[in-house]
């Protein structure tokens, strides 16, 4: 067995010759076998102060903390646990006012979270079914939604689909992993024993043609990998360079070693960084950019009207979208502003955010105006924000006790509100600072003095002890 290690490690260090000086090697060796830093991302969600640790040096929202999936910053969406070297591929290609961003990879979701903080609309796929779940429920979590197109199909026909129409595109392209040894807490040469032969250099290559025609002129794109090996990285953006004219490879600075293989490309190397391995490489569109369309004028809309009516919300949330699921079974969204969801067509799984469900088999226009909805968690946590302050609708859990027991899916019983809410209705659920946890149903205690709160926090969403 040490035999097989030692030989996985030659041949690695073989195909790292020319990237990585030999007096670095047995650095690179050791610190690729210790344990990863943890480290997270504060979304927007949670005040900063809360997080506490050393600042990432690419990601001016990046830590390196102790932040467990069970924390409470984690649940509600203020954090997303992320490794360190992971977020640099949006800090990257991110400059401001992008209006269509594609994440052609997207799964399990940090990038596209990163993504929706200042993009318009960021169409994010993947095309494992088993990975989607996990997209969705992290975008939810963190309360982007509303940003956020999700399609669930080959990345090559997505963004065939989207032909000279974005702004920006991230591949965070399929590979080798050969620098994960550190997530799988084991030895460089233990993990590349172990591991499958990678056979997917032609899907990247595939992958960076497809999202380059993807781009309008002047638009940008960043093609990263979780390896090391020059194969999968800076060879793949050479070969590209060279058959494509047009594409102009945007020179990165700032931390991270610049490659000697090809100057203006980046990585960040474990025994330099004390991260995972990582490669970037940022690719402009020649041609000058395309002017913005006109934004589109707003409409009065009926669902814009409940909306104000129900909550209180005056901000213009983006497109609505009705969904129709078996026979009458009505759904609204929210989708992102100008959103493709007509040249994406089937490709997509979820338009943005859902808003609301029609109950008891009515339209969409007479069940809301017969209060005959089920608003969702996904509006709560991403639109909930709009509600104000003053709202009826809006209950603050200022007891740490009563949000703990929020927070472990439990109904709850409060003393008389200072504005009580209607009876019977769903409510947003709130902490002091104003975050949205979730919602609750209203009704009135057995003793009949306060107010008690029927739980609709998903189990997804709870504390798991």
């Amino acid at each position: 067995m040490v035999f097989l290690f030692s030989l996985a490690l030659a041949a690695y260090r073989e195909r790292l010759r020319g990237v990585l000086p030999e007096a670095e090697w047995e650095a690179f060796v050791s610190a690729s076998g210790r344990p990863l830093r943890r480290s997270a991302r504060v979304t927007g969600r949670v005040p900063e102060a809360q997080i506490s640790g050393e600042r990432v040096p690419w990601d001016e929202k990046g830590y390196f903390a102790e932040i467990g999936g069970n924390d409470v910053a984690h649940l509600t969406g203020g954090v997303y646990i992320q490794e360190a070297a992971a977020m640099s591929a949006a800090a990257v290609l991110i400059e401001g006012g992008e209006r269509l961003v594609v994440d052609a990879c997207a799964a399990p979701g940090g990038k596209t979270v990163q993504l929706a903080s200042t993009a318009e609309c960021v169409v994010a796929n993947d095309a494992s079914s088993s990975r989607m779940a996990s997209l969705a429920h992290n975008v939810q979590r963190c309360g982007a939604s509303r940003r956020v197109v999700l399609c669930h199909g080959d990345a090559r026909n997505v963004l065939a689909s989207l032909e000279g129409s974005c702004c920006a595109v991230l591949v965070d392209a399929p590979c080798s992993g050969d620098t994960l040894s550190r997530r799988a807490n084991t030895s460089l040469g233990a993990f590349l024993a172990s591991s499958p032969a990678f056979r997917e250099g032609a899907l990247q290559r595939q992958l960076l043609s497809a999202a380059f025609l993807a781009l309008r002129p002047g638009g940008k794109l960043v093609y990263s990998t979780c390896a090391l090996d020059p194969a999968e990285n800076e060879i793949v953006v050479r070969d590209f360079l060279d058959a494509t004219p047009e594409a102009q490879l945007v020179g990165l600075d700032g931390p991270g070693a610049d490659s000697a293989l090809l100057p203006g490309t980046r990585r960040i190397w474990p025994h330099l960084e004390d991260t995972a391995g990582f490669f970037l490489a940022k690719i402009e569109k020649r041609g000058g950019e395309k002017p913005r369309p006109p934004e589109p004028k707003k409409k009065r809309c009926i669902f814009r009207d409940q909306l104000r009516a129900a909550w209180g919300i005056d901000e213009d949330l983006g497109s609505f979208v009705v969904r129709r699921k078996k026979v009458r079974n009505y759904e609204l969204w929210i989708a992102p502003r100008d959103a493709p969801l007509d040249v994406l067509g089937v490709l997509v799984n979820r338009p943005g955010c859902k808003v609301l469900d029609a109950l008891d088999h009515l339209d969409l226009e007479t069940a809301l105006k017969r209060d005959r909805v089920r608003w969702t968690h996904d509006f709560a946590v991403s639109c909930g924000w709009t509600v104000p302050l003053n709202h009826p609708r809006r209950v603050c859990l200022e007891d740490e006790n009563h949000l703990v027991s929020y927070l472990r899916g439990h109904d709850l019983i409060l003393q008389q509100q200072q504005r009580q809410p209607p009876l019977g209705c769903q409510v947003l659920v709130t902490r002091q600072d104003g975050l949205v946890l979730g919602l609750a149903k209203t009704r009135l205690p057995a003793g009949g003095a306060g107010l008690a709160l029927k739980n609709q926090l998903p189990p997804a969403h709870r504390l798991r002890f």
